[in-house]
């Protein structure tokens, strides 16, 4: 809930859709499945003023989330990923840009520190996040990979 709130997402409004995904569903719903549909709406009302920006921040947000409930998180972080790339390219004007890992990266990560691409080549090949990425968050599960993308300036 504490991340929905910096979207403006109220407890009322969290409330108000729990209540009726309740109704539509003619059941109780989990407060997860509640904030797992705000999530999608904030998608789509920013897919439709393509703020790259702030997809980037829901889809790393909603893989927070998702390792939290212990749900699969990596398809989000590729989306998450692809935000960047696609902010860097139509925001900025960069056509390459270099991987970046956090202090303590995994052994596969660290093999692609300093790695620069094309935006193209990173869209088509998707190197982060590392497949192979080791790194854990909350559940503990495996590919939680926090490398992340650097403008590179010719």
């Amino acid at each position: 809930m504490d991340t929905l709130k910096t979207y403006d997402i109220t407890e009322e409004i969290f409330e108000s859709r729990k209540k009726a995904l309740s109704s539509e569903w003619k059941q109780v719903v989990a407060d997860s499945d509640a904030i797992w549909s705000l999530f999608n709406e904030l998608l789509e009302e920013n897919m439709k003023l393509g703020d790259f920006g702030t997809l980037k921040m829901l889809y790393f947000n909603m893989a927070l989330f998702l390792d939290e409930e212990g749900q699969e998180f990596f398809g989000v972080l590729v989306e998450r990923q692809r935000m960047e790339l696609m902010e860097y390219k139509t925001q900025w004007g960069v056509t390459k840009v270099r991987i970046v890992t956090f202090a303590d990266p995994c052994p596969a990560c660290k093999k692609l520190d300093g790695k620069v691409l094309t935006i193209q080549r990173a869209l088509k090949t998707m190197p982060i996040p590392c497949k192979e990425c080791t790194t854990t968050m909350y559940s503990k599960r495996e590919g939680f990979c926090r490398c992340m993308y650097s403008a590179v300036i010719d």
